[in-house]
């Protein structure tokens, strides 16, 4: 049974300190006196007003409004703009008593205009009181005066307010008064006036600061008008309320420079910001990507989208915009509220994402039901996407009802009705309106929508249905579609419905915000009108331009007032003039001639005859729905040319001849009917960077191989890795008689249990497979620059290749044997296949789909298409895709040579004529994924990336493990159509090679099948290879190590030799393919300086297939050139053993590979790479060299970093010292943000003083050009002697340039103290490196981003963390050390 649409928010709790909104503000004033409000003016300059001094400017305010003969319980206008002046003249009014009614000035004070005709409307509503205004705006309304229809006007300047110099006593009102008077507008064009009082105010506040997370001390910043109940309560009194710092920006400075907005937020780490789809669109259009690394988003708790209905487009494009900036997808907080609510209704949860509701909109449309679809296979033109905007906030109810006012099921739309105790109690002075506005104690909000597992998705509104050809249609659906064209801003067009009562149909209008001349419109509005034939094939009667889009105070676009002006002719001259413009450019048209090809007259007759158009009329290069088509009209035109063609045609005549001559050429190479369409489909080759896929980590365990350096040697060596197996795994089996010849994985049993924080007694119990995935994982993921100090939660998936545990069955034996005394909790989860991909996510918090996957021998590449397809969709922003296979039992061999997949040789001869089946192999195997863009956009190093990837099953076959040639060439014709590639462009397959006399011929032919079908030249010259040649057949990980051995050769750009192919098989018929085995080491070249290109295939048991496509990446990286200096290059490791590892593989590596840039080496070390304990850092020199004597070791001692105070000498120093000394110290402050303090003694204090007054001159330089603000807070005055005034508390202490024997009074005598001597010969950039390399060491924080900025260097491949080899084996010396 379906839950019912109605929930309850959390109770209602007001705290005694305060029971109204003047009580509000002198108690935070009181209790908080260091907070407050800072005005950001359009130059960035800032002005704090303190909470305390708002009270008593508001009490001064109060003072003038009393003068001017205001009482309390009267009604004021205010209608100011100025930021400071509307927050005093409020707070006067609400500590006075008097009911302030803020609303936004007349755009227009031409008479009739709608924003007079509004002033007009409330003023009259209210009782005409008096009206505050800006000084400015004064002598307009005085011209006012002189009209009859404002006699008795009365406006105060707010100049005046400001002259009074006696602080007015606070007149308190009950808490069921109203105070605020909050002005939308409804159907009937009449202004409405929500009444709010001090409890609905109080509440929602309370709610807010709830829901939003709002703390104490945060830096809450708006740019949101103050007519706007978002803004007034949103951000102003939630801000409050909090005891919370406002940093506010007037609308018209946002608009301007949204990029100020942002660099504002970053320098004083904002924690969050309320914001419409427009502003939200505004910051993505308007901030250019030159400026975003200046950008630091990080600091953002939330930012609250709640324009309604809220767009997905929009918050995937601000979300894909500054992602590089910090900002995550879960900092987007959906919201939904009404000025009927003060403000806010309901909200999603924090630091979670929003959730997208996928719908069918037919369903919506016609039956009023949310049916969730699949976007991946639903029919696009059917889909709508709504955002979840949560659950009810404190003291609010929400429910869904129907026009009966019953409460419906849950996915069935109806109407949002609330009640509570924000919501309002009715409109200012309209009984007749209150009377309607509530059913039984429910306010109908007038939107429509509908729950999800009781979390509000709003739908629209019920007067924005518009109903066209007999079809209810969502106004913002319709506006949706015509946004994408991009050419128009979004907030700047709205669609309205009109009932035409003269040809008694339904007309739809699209209004656009537009100010150019009208040529230029004509291209718009035919851009819109084809749009919307070509989305719905619905027609647009009217494309109108108007100078303002009309909305409520709470951002609802207000239709009705569009429709009213509409039919009353406001719009009859832009009509006019559109027609005949269009008459004109119709008559200056040359008329078309037509060919004289009988196909393209038959056509051109068909749409003619189906439109209803003249022939001449019917362009060859205009759309069929562009020209007025639709479903039904299609219909006939394709019965009309199947009648021509003497064949029935489908819909796909439609998809590929869209114009009249595309149509023409598609019919005329129409392939036969017993012909593909698909095969004639002919791909351009190119890339697609959009949808391609890089891999930017990868690392592997395989047989005599622990590193990808020591694979490809062994690969380009020809070397055979297959041995029988070894007495040391036998005895671990319990099978001392198991001799089979294996592709045997050393040291299975090692694990460190230490490094990944595993009791020694649940790593025993542990699948081995899982275990070295666990490491493997690590070190792709490390490689990829994924493994950094942050571990916020990631949308990455983990997709693990795995068939199921070996080692269950020697953990069932030592069960029964110990009778389960002795067996861990985790002995049965440490062995589900399932958990070797979960126990990653868990491990680094990531959040995305984690999946084990079984195909038997193609497990890997499925695992791999099934992550590729997850980031094209979006779905996820990267993937860690494994596999893993280890034996630890003799079972699998004995079942499979039972199964004839063994060979009875030592040797998997693949392609070989002496072919008889596998050996089986061992290993491990790790890539990361991530979109190409990104990888390209973060300089990473990218291995190669994936164009076309595709999975299928034979289907029936002649057995259950027989190979169907036909589902081979089905799943390689449907991967080379997803890369968009011509086969013939591929260089090298990597194939599956079963290594059997049957399977080898029938993979080959339907290679050959697909060439031959795609055409291929005479000197086409693949090459074919399979790395089971060399390590035998790993089950689910072996293409894995395909895929391994592939992009190893690319980066190479060789071709390593297989084995054991000395006679081919004849079946193959090589001589009459393009294709060649290669069984010798070459250089894998390619003509026309084009890329790489390979295809890897893998079949696996059971008949699923898959095959991807592979290209080489040779764009170079960008960055930044550097000059020649010494750079800081550090170490870091979880034990000391590990670290004197990892500092000499690393020298070794550097020593091999004299061509890596240091910059490069440093930036990946530095920034891309996880800090543990154990640390060491050296300068090093620009060509790379350092010595062990060189190294600065240590140990971080706490988890937290080290903290800093330094001191700063200077009185023996010269004028250039003292410049050396500031710059290195300004640079120690902006790398090192755990500093506490900088003190000066015996003249440094003259440096420290310069150097602030830098500093400030420096936060007069151009907004666009990227700063980090020093805290000049840190730097304090005082004698360092002085015991009542010691400096902060430090665990390290720099001593720069001073005396020898000083130091800080009040000292633990636990601090670490450096001392650098004034007299040093070093330069700057040595010296800075040195101390920081001091400093790290010591465990202090270094900021790696500012040490190393975004295109300073490029991520490239170093050796990994060692990882220390201790046993876990069930029933064996677990926990101990071997040495390998």
């Amino acid at each position: 049974m379906s839950s019912k649409s109605i929930q309850r928010g959390p109770e209602l709790i007001v705290p005694e300190h305060y029971a109204t909104v003047a009580e509000l503000l002198m108690y935070i004033a009181d209790k908080h006196p260091d907070k407050g409000i800072t005005y950001i003016s359009s130059s960035g300059e800032e002005q704090f007003e303190s909470y305390p001094e708002l009270l008593k400017q508001g009490r001064l305010y109060l003072q003038g409004l009393l003068e001017s003969g205001l009482t309390k319980g009267q009604v004021v206008i205010l209608e100011i703009d100025h930021s400071q002046q509307f927050y005093r003249t409020f707070w006067a009014c609400i500590l006075g008593g008097i009911i302030v009614a803020p609303v936004s000035p007349p755009a227009s004070w031409e008479p009739g205009s709608a924003g007079l005709e509004k002033f007009t409307k409330i003023w009259g509503i209210l009782g005409k009181p008096v009206v505050v205004v800006e000084e400015a705006f004064l002598p307009k309304y005085e011209q006012l005066t002189e009209s009859p229809i404002f006699e008795g006007l009365n406006c105060i300047s707010v100049s005046k307010l400001q002259t009074s110099y006696t602080v007015a006593e606070i007149s308190l009102t009950a808490p069921e008064e109203v105070v605020f008077l909050q002005f939308s507008s409804g159907s009937t064009g009449i202004p409405k006036g929500v009444q709010l009082t001090n409890r609905n105010i109080i509440a929602n506040s309370i709610a807010c600061k709830t829901f939003l997370g709002a703390e104490e001390g945060d830096n809450v910043f708006t740019w949101l008008p103050h007519t706007h109940d978002m803004g007034m309560f949103g951000q102003h009194l939630t801000t409050v309320l909090s005891a919370a710092n406002l940093m506010v920006m007037s609308p018209y400075t946002f608009v301007r420079s949204p990029y100020l907005f942002l660099r504002k937020i970053t320098e004083h780490q904002g924690k969050w910001f309320c914001c419409t789809n427009f502003g939200f669109e505004w910051m993505v259009q308007k901030i250019p990507d030159s400026k975003l690394a200046s950008l630091d988003l990080s600091s953002l708790r939330m930012a609250l989208n709640g324009a309604e209905p809220i767009s997905t487009k929009v918050i995937e494009r601000f979300a894909q915009k500054f992602s590089s900036c910090g900002y995550r997808t879960d900092m987007m907080f959906p919201a939904y509220g009404m000025a009927e609510a003060t403000v806010g209704v309901c909200t999603w949860r924090l630091k979670e994402e929003p959730r997208i509701e996928q719908i069918s909109r037919k369903s919506l449309v016609q039956q009023g039901k949310a049916i969730p679809v699949d976007a991946a296979v639903h029919d696009p033109a059917d889909l709508i996407e709504f955002v979840h905007e949560g659950y009810p906030m404190t003291g609010i109810q929400i429910r869904i009802a129907d026009e009966y006012g019953e409460v419906v099921d849950e996915r069935t739309v109806g109407e949002i009705q609330i009640r509570g105790e924000s919501v309002t109690s009715g409109y200012y002075n309209l009984p007749e309106v209150n009377r309607e506005l509530f059913v039984d104690g429910w306010l109908k909000t007038g939107d429509l929508g509908f729950m999800a597992e009781g979390s509000l998705v709003v739908s629209g509104r019920i007067k924005d249905i518009v109903f066209i050809r007999g079809q209810n249609h969502y106004a913002h659906d319709l506006e949706e579609i015509l946004y994408q064209n991009g050419s128009i801003p979004r907030g700047n067009l709205t669609v309205v419905g009109h009932f035409n009562n003269i040809s008694q149909t339904e007309e739809l209008l699209v209004f656009v915000k537009y100010k150019s001349n009208t040529p230029q419109f004509l291209e718009i509005r035919q851009d819109l009108i084809d749009r919307m034939r070509a989305g719905l094939g619905i027609e647009i009667t009217h494309v109108l331009p108007i100078k303002v889009i009309p909305k409520t105070t709470s951002g609802k676009v207000q239709r009705f007032m569009l429709r009213n002006e509409y039919e009353g002719g406001a719009f009859n001259k832009d009509i006019e003039a559109i027609e005949a413009m269009l008459l004109q450019n119709q008559s200056q048209s040359i008329g078309e001639s037509v060919h004289p090809l009988t196909l393209e007259q038959t056509v051109r007759g068909a749409w003619a005859e189906v439109l209803q158009l003249p022939v001449g009329k019917v362009a060859t290069d205009i759309s069929f729905l562009a020209l007025g088509g639709n479903s039904i009209l299609a219909y006939q035109l394709l019965d009309k040319l199947s009648a021509h063609m003497g064949r029935e045609l489908g819909q796909e005549v439609l998809v590929f001849g869209r114009t009249v001559q595309e149509m023409v050429e598609y019919l005329q190479e129409l392939p036969e009917e017993n012909r593909s369409l698909e095969n004639e489909i002919r791909p351009d080759n190119q890339l697609n960077v959009h949808r391609a896929i890089a891999i930017t980590g990868l690392s592997l365990r395989l047989p005599d191989a622990d590193t990808q350096e020591e694979f490809w040697s062994n690969l380009v060596q020809g070397l055979d890795s297959v041995d029988q197996v070894s007495p040391e795994r036998a005895v671990r089996s319990k099978r001392p008689d198991w001799t089979d010849w294996i592709g045997e994985l050393k040291n299975p049993d090692t694990f460190d249990h230490e490094f990944f924080e595993m009791p020694t007694e649940q790593a025993a119990f542990m699948d081995p497979q899982h275990r070295k995935l666990l490491e493997v994982a690590y070190e792709a993921l490390e490689d990829a620059g994924m493994i950094v100090d942050q571990e916020e939660k990631r949308d990455v998936g983990v997709y693990v290749g795995i068939n199921p545990s070996s080692y269950f069955d020697l953990v069932v034996d030592y069960m029964n044997r110990s009778k389960g005394f002795e067996v861990h909790s985790h002995a049965m989860v440490g062995n589900m296949s399932n958990i070797a991909a979960a126990s990653i996510s868990h491990l680094y918090n990531f959040t995305g789909p984690a999946l084990a996957i079984d195909t038997a021998c193609s497990s890997f590449l499925v695992a791999l298409t099934q992550a590729v397809a997850a980031i094209q969709d979006k779905r996820i922003s990267g993937a860690v895709v494994g596999g893993a296979s280890i034996l630890a039992t003799p079972h699998v061999h004995q079942l499979s040579r039972n199964a004839g997949i063994c060979s009875s040789t030592q040797h998997t001869k693949v392609f070989d004529q002496g072919a008889d089946g596998s050996v089986i192999g061992e290993g491990a195997v790790v890539v990361y994924l991530e979109p190409l863009t990104e990888a390209v956009r973060a300089n990473k190093h990218i291995y190669g990336v994936i164009r076309g990837t595709a999975v299928n099953n034979d289907g029936y076959s002649l057995g259950i493990m027989a190979p169907n040639p036909q589902g081979q060439y089905e799943v390689l014709r449907a991967a080379y159509n997803d890369a968009n590639l011509n086969p013939k462009e591929i260089s090298y397959i990597e194939a599956h090679g079963s290594g059997t006399r049957i399977g080898d011929p029938i993979e080959v032919n339907a290679l050959l099948r697909l060439f031959q079908e795609k055409g291929y030249g005479e000197g086409t010259s693949i090459g074919l290879g399979s790395v089971k040649t060399n390590i035998g057949h790993l089950f689910a990980a072996s293409s894995g190590a395909s895929l391994a051995k592939v992009l190893l050769s690319m980066q190479h750009k060789e071709l390593p030799p297989s084995l054991h192919m000395n006679n081919p098989n004849p079946a193959l018929r090589l001589d009459q393919s393009p294709f060649y085995i290669v069984n010798e080491h070459k250089d894998w070249t390619v003509t026309g300086g084009k890329t790489r290109k390979a295809g890897i295939s893998s079949f696996g048991l059971g008949g699923t297939n898959a095959h991807i496509v592979l290209e080489e990446w040779n764009a170079p990286a960008v960055w930044r050139q550097d000059t020649e200096r010494d750079q800081l290059l550090t170490f870091s490791a979880k034990s000391e053993q590990a670290l004197q590892k990892l500092i000499h593989s690393t020298k070794k590596y550097l020593e091999e590979h004299p061509n890596l840039r240091l910059t490069d080496v440093c930036f990946t070390r530095n920034r891309y790479r996880k800090h543990y304990r154990y640390r060491a850092a050296v300068a090093v020199k620009e060509t790379g060299e350092w010595s062990q004597e060189s190294l600065q070791f240590g140990f971080k001692k706490r988890s937290r970093a080290a903290r800093v105070n330094i001191v700063v000498g200077g009185n023996k120093l010269e004028l250039a010292d003292q410049e050396y000394w500031a710059n290195l110290l300004e640079s120690l402050m902006r790398v090192v943000p755990s500093i506490q303090e900088v003190r000066g003694i015996d003249g440094g204090e003259q440096m420290l003083s310069q150097l602030k007054l830098n500093d400030k001159a420096d936060s007069t330089q151009a907004p666009d050009k990227p700063t980090i603000t020093l805290n000049r807070s840190k730097i304090t005055s005082g004698s360092i002697q002085d015991k009542n005034c010691p400096m902060a508390s430090a665990d390290i202490v720099v001593m720069l340039a001073t005396c020898d024997g000083v130091e800080p009074a009040g000292g633990t005598g636990k601090e670490s103290y450096i001392h650098l001597s004034g007299a040093t010969t070093l330069t700057m950039e040595t010296q800075l490196a040195l101390l920081l390399g001091q400093l790290y060491v010591r465990g202090a924080s270094l900021d790696w981003e500012q040490l190393h900025p975004d295109g300073t260097g490029q991520i490239v491949h170093l050796p990994a963390h060692p990882f220390e080899p201790h046993v876990h084996w069930v029933g064996a010396n677990q926990g101990t050390e071997v040495l390998i």
